[in-house]
């Protein structure tokens, strides 16, 4: 009886374990159910919020490659973006790179399914072992997946991203194509990304001509371009070669024969930099006028190629001009001078209490030139700090080296000193300023038969002023207007080149009030001129008068035809040149007028292809006739007249040229515009915030700058004739004008008084 009950007890133990081990089973294989469809439904909301996959075709158009600008001899003078990438096909890439990409960084590439479940759990253990990230066990797809798609933070989260994108592209894309993306995706160090690029750095040629030993080190590389760099730590450079070259021959990629020759090759010895030519202004332009057609994403990101109309030898002809021609100004102005100085600590109170109040509580304006008290001079440092008026700015003696005297030593400022600065940026830390001591100059030089913009500069340094004054600047052309002045009354009719008009004292109404143009005597001389002498002469009277008669409007209509775009107001001041143009426009201009009276646009970039080779834009010179060529001949001839025996002689260049001196009241704008028949060229010179400059003229200040780079520019180009106009019969020619004469001196008041009102706003267009 008790064994039957001991019996029925054991049974009943053993029906509760198994009816246990039934629920735990069912439990379990619920828990792995509700496991699986957690892990699906994670897998596929992960998957959703993933980043879609593509083939390489598609990778092409999407990769991050740095966009380079041309000249017209294709010479590279610039670079748009921060990675330098150049993407190319797999066929591109030798079978000696692939072998040995896959050899170092995942030998099994060909064979898993993206994912290396062994070498995780290996890498699992020793992080888990260690307590921290210590080892990775990344497959090339896992690779390319986190460096094009995922951060590079050691997260949880952004490993179970990269396993599942890692499958998804193993799904969708061929091993080829991904391992296509890997090269040309991954770092190599010094700024270079993809296999292509690299190997232009690195041995100074393309992928596809590396041999063993090189692709071995392009693939060592990429484990960690800081640490096996070949310039920085050349034996470990070598040793990681050595240990992919052993890897090849192991893998039968490569024969023991081979390897021993490509370890005996020595490591390249420094970078490959491809040069670049630096035009920073036509940089600047060109910058300004790409992004405006293609946008600024893919201006730095889509490997656009940019072929531009500049010309190296007339660029680099018109930078030394205006280099020139403003040392020498500084000279003339003696510009290392400050403006005056204090003594005295009250009086530099004072006077930057005066300049506090005149600020109005507002900060200093941006790029605008402004007056500062030198306060003190840190020697280890090189910079001044000055006054602005209730603000500090920091000077670095670098900015002055324009300014250098005969011993090429910049200028040096004591405290108390005034002088003239403005502020090019604003830190947390400091304002930094830029000098302001002498004028600026701009210089376009445009081909009048194609309108290509040859050469192109803006200022004495972009770094310090990066306003473009040669495209953005609207100054006051005086008598380099006349030109359309008498074009005007020749296309209409009412006179040739040889007309006759006295040069006499008359009174005119202008904006409500008498006017009277002054000649730069200060007299008439009551004798009648040929307009071609008038032009030659720069006779304000004759001028004025033939405005009068072909009347304003006709003139700033013919004026606009030639190629100004600015806007003109059509009244008498502005045949002495009252209304502000940019340079560009008015080089274009006289560029219609060399071309025998056809216009077109000025052209500065001439291509834009993709990386695919598909055009993107492309220029063309679309010339249109918007004068007659009889009116365009007698103009170049009238200005052949102010260069061969008028106000413009300093222009002869040894060739046949023609053009026109400007200077406005008191020389706050001083120009030359003036052509061959193979280039037009406009120079200004003036201070941006229209300050005088005493005793100047076109003739004396911008003159020698456009004849210093006519010179160079066309030293190689072939001597072209200009049109040349039968005289009247019995015409006498008047006697040379003697050069100690300036006839740009003394316009009208009322020339000047305008100008303050038309040029308001208009003199720092900035951006």
């Amino acid at each position: 009886m008790a064994s039957s009950a001991k019996t029925q007890v054991k049974e009943g133990v053993a029906t509760k374990v198994r009816r246990w081990l039934r629920r735990l089973f069912v439990a379990g294989i619920v828990a792995t159910a509700l496991g699986i469809a957690a892990g699906a439904i994670g897998f596929k909301s992960l998957e959703s919020r993933l980043p879609d996959v593509f083939s390489f075709a598609a990778y092409q158009d999407l990769a991050v490659e740095n966009s380079r600008v041309y000249a017209s001899g294709g010479e590279l003078i610039a670079r748009f973006g921060g990675q330098l990438r150049t993407v190319v096909p797999m066929e591109r890439i030798p079978a000696t790179v692939r072998f040995a990409v896959v050899c170092a960084e995942d030998a099994a590439f060909y064979h898993h399914p993206g994912l290396d479940l062994l070498g995780i759990a290996r890498a699992l253990w020793v992080d888990i072992s260690q307590g921290r990230y210590a080892q990775g066990a990344s497959t090339i797809t896992q690779q390319f997946a986190k460096t094009r798609f995922l951060s590079s933070e050691k997260k949880l989260v952004r490993k179970l991203k990269e396993l599942v994108l890692a499958r998804k592209l193993e799904q969708k894309v061929s091993k080829d194509d991904i391992l296509a993306m890997y090269m040309n995706e991954i770092y190599f160090g010094d700024g270079r990304y993809g296999v292509e690029a690299a190997s232009r750095y690195f041995f100074g040629k393309p992928v596809s001509e590396v041999n063993v030993a090189e692709a071995a080190l392009l693939a060592g590389v990429v484990n960690s371009p800081a640490r096996f760099s070949p310039y920085r730590h050349p034996k470990r450079a070598l040793g990681r070669r050595r240990y992919v070259l052993r890897q090849m021959e192991r893998r039968g990629y490569i024969s023991a024969a081979d390897m021993k020759r490509a370890d005996a090759q020595p490591l390249p010895k420094k970078g490959h930099e491809e040069r670049v030519i630096r035009a920073p202004w036509v940089v600047a332009a060109v910058r300004r006028q790409a992004t405006a057609r293609v946008g600024r994403q893919a201006l730095r990101n889509e490997g656009l190629r940019i072929e531009v109309a500049m010309d190296i030898t007339a660029q680099r002809a018109a930078e030394a001009a205006v280099t020139t021609g403003l040392h020498q100004l500084d000279l003339r102005y003696k510009t290392r001078n400050p403006v005056r100085k204090l003594s005295g600590a009250a009086s530099m109170a004072r006077a930057g209490a005066r300049l506090k109040k005149r600020r109005k509580g507002r900060r200093a304006p941006m790029g605008r030139p402004i007056t500062g008290v030198v306060r003190s001079f840190d020697p280890d440092l090189g910079t001044y700090s000055i006054d602005l008026g209730g603000e500090r700015g920091t000077l670095h003696r670098s900015t002055l080296r324009r300014f250098h005297g005969e011993d090429g030593k910049p200028p040096s400022f004591r405290r108390g000193d005034v002088i003239r600065v403005s502020i090019r940026a604003r830190t947390p830390k400091e304002t930094l300023l830029s000098p302001e001591l002498g004028p600026q100059a701009a210089l376009v030089a445009i081909d009048p038969k194609t309108r290509l913009i040859r050469a192109l500069v803006g200022g004495d340094d972009p770094a310090l002023h990066p306003f473009h004054r040669a495209i953005m600047a609207r100054r006051q052309p005086g008598s380099t207007f006349k030109t359309f002045v008498y074009g005007a009354a020749i296309e209409a009719g009412m006179a040739t080149p040889d007309t006759r008009v006295t040069d006499e004292k008359r009174t005119y109404r202008s904006h409500g009030r008498p006017w009277t143009p002054r000649n730069y005597t200060g007299r008439w001389d009551a004798k009648p001129h040929s307009l071609r002498d008038a032009l030659a002469r720069s006779i304000n009277s004759i001028a004025v008068e033939m405005a009068r008669r072909v009347g304003p409007d006709a003139v700033a209509d013919f004026a606009k035809r030639c190629g100004i775009a600015s806007t003109l107001r059509p009244d008498l001041p502005l045949a002495l040149g009252a209304s502000g143009v940019t340079p560009i426009e008015l080089a274009n201009a006289y560029a219609t007028i060399a071309a025998n009276g056809m216009f077109a646009e000025p052209i500065l970039i001439t291509r834009i292809i993709d990386r695919r080779g598909k055009e993107r834009f492309r220029a063309k010179t679309e010339l249109t006739r918007v004068i007659p060529a009889n009116v365009a001949h007698a103009l170049s001839d009238m200005l052949g007249e102010v260069v061969r025996r008028g106000s413009a002689r300093k222009a002869k260049v040894g060739r046949p040229v023609a053009g026109k001196t400007g200077t406005t009241n008191r020389a706050r704008d001083a120009w030359f515009v003036g052509f061959s028949p193979r280039l037009a060229a406009a120079v200004w010179v003036g201070w941006d915030d229209r300050k005088p400059m005493p005793k100047g003229s076109g003739g004396k200040l911008a003159l020698p700058i456009w004849a210093d780079f006519m010179r160079a520019a066309l030293d190689r180009v072939p001597v072209a004739p200009l049109p040349r106009l039968p005289h009247v019969l019995g015409t006498p020619r008047a006697p040379p004008i003697p050069l100690d004469e300036d006839p740009e001196e003394g316009a009208a008041s009322l020339v000047d008084e305008l100008a303050e009102q038309v040029e308001a706003g208009l003199l720092l267009d900035l951006p």
